[in-house]
């Protein structure tokens, strides 16, 4: 490997996949992808010569780095889905050995992948910002801020530069028994030629492309990490923040994009505060990052990604 290393927990997941494909075709840094599946994302690069993928248990054998050898980032995106108290556990004790490790590999940074789910959720008309009181409603978000604790606690006292990147929900081309996206569902609904339900409709959603977070990701490596703030928001402001219910409505406009016929919506009257929705506006001061996929562009990946299967 070269003297620029940037090491990828959680490589085989959606997040850490993307900012793999960005750092490679964007940088000239060497990739350690690090993930439970190691060979799931071997056989995504047959070819390349600056990926090498290893399980946690070759992670955490490294031998020692002095810290002036080389320029080495972390990037930590290992996290469970589930809002078990078993995964949750098993996603904080995978991130205490990461982070201590991290310590004895000269790292010049690290980047910890956490989520807006923290917050409490804005008043209506606002953004949360990196300063928002917090509620931790869930044991995911229970969990993650545990590991901004973790990684303020373990990296401040090596002198490692760190920060914790709070996304947006992530937009994912696929459904399963973890986490359905409500995209997902609509533009599924759609192809199958059945109605739309929504219940409420009224409640604000906020999307962001995985392909953004892996930019801003970028954009923060660009940096001198000595910049890097302890925490930065990472969504798209109000370009892809909206109700559920025009959420529904453009699946179904861009229904005849791919030739399909449009369904109709079935709104369940009922009263649903959810409001989400982050304000980006220090690491776009820091970086220059802004988000450059739009909703209609997020939906239209999903249709072409389903119409493909």
């Amino acid at each position: 490997m070269n003297n620029k290393v940037i090491y990828i927990t959680g490589a085989s997941g959606l997040v850490g996949r993307h900012i793999i494909s960005e750092l490679l075709s964007r940088t000239d840094y060497d990739i350690v992808a690090v993930s439970s599946v190691p060979d799931i994302v071997t056989s995504r690069y047959p070819e390349c010569s600056r990926i090498y993928c290893m399980d946690y248990e070759g992670f955490l054998s490294l031998p020692p780095t002095e810290t002036n050898e080389a320029d080495r980032f972390l990037i930590h995106c290992a996290f469970t889905r589930k809002n078990d108290p078993l995964e949750v556990k098993h996603s904080l004790d995978i991130a205490k050995s990461v982070l201590m490790k991290c310590a004895c590999l000269g790292m010049t940074g690290v980047l910890n992948i956490s989520s807006r789910s923290l917050y409490k959720e804005p008043e209506e008309g606002n953004l949360n910002t990196e300063d928002s009181e917090l509620n931790l409603s869930s044991l995911i978000a229970l969990g993650k801020y545990a590991v901004e604790l973790m990684t303020d606690a373990i990296l401040s006292g090596a002198n490692i530069a760190f920060s914790n990147l709070r996304l947006s929900s992530v937009n994912e081309l696929k459904t399963d028994n973890n986490m359905i996206r409500p995209l997902n569902v609509f533009v599924e609904n759609v192809i199958a030629g059945k109605p739309i339900r929504v219940i409420g409709g009224m409640q604000v959603m906020s999307f962001i492309d995985p392909r953004d977070v892996a930019s801003a990701v970028r954009s923060l490596l660009n940096i001198s990490p000595k910049q890097w703030k302890e925490k930065y928001n990472v969504g798209t402001g109000w370009m892809c923040t909206d109700t559920l219910l025009n959420m529904a409505n453009l699946v179904v406009e861009r229904a005849r994009v791919f030739g399909l016929e449009q369904v109709a919506i079935d709104v369940e009257k009922k009263e649903v505060n959810q409001r989400a929705g982050l304000d980006i506006s220090l690491i776009t001061e820091d970086t220059g990052w802004k988000p450059q996929i739009s909703l209609t562009e997020m939906i239209d990946a999903l249709y072409r990604m389903k119409l493909q299967k």
